[in-house]
């Protein structure tokens, strides 16, 4: 309940540890566990994500069967990950997530999650006012709240 109100640093340590090992005992990720790791992000330092975060992307975009749903919940975690690399200052990984983004498929299930990369890169590359751009289509559909975004 904490990381849906966005206060997951207020979990004790020990639930945070057994969150986080309880994800990596699973031998085959589906849609429960990136679901679950989606979110539980939060919970991990971000020393760590990096590995993580980089392994998951590589060993879903080698799978050429990936169902949208999966690809969908990867997609997510790539967009929330994007806001932790931009809130450290991580250019370098903030620009390997926006690249994977522009890689999925054009399909409407995706458009949020591009919108999101369009803004981040806009960001980076100092362009504020086509960020501010993006950032009111986001609001204008009513998402504005689907990460801090501001």
């Amino acid at each position: 309940m904490a990381e849906l109100k966005g206060k997951s640093q207020d979990f004790p340590d020990e639930d945070k540890r057994k969150l986080r090992y309880n994800v990596w005992q699973v031998e085959r990720w589906n849609d429960d566990i990136l679901w679950f790791f989606f979110h539980t992000l939060y919970l991990y330092k971000y020393s760590n994500l990096e590995e993580i975060i980089n392994g998951l992307i590589s060993k879903f975009t080698k799978n050429e069967k990936i169902e949208d749903r999966q690809l969908q919940l990867i997609a997510s975690i790539a967009v929330r990950y994007l806001n932790i690399c931009y809130k450290q200052n991580n250019r370098y990984e903030a620009k390997k997530v926006i690249r994977f983004l522009r890689k999925i498929p054009n399909k409407i299930e995706f458009g949020l999650a591009k919108m999101i990369a369009d803004y981040y890169e806009a960001l980076l590359n100092k362009k504020k006012v086509d960020a501010e751009e993006i950032l009111d289509l986001i609001k204008t559909c009513g998402y504005e709240n689907y990460l801090s975004l501001n």
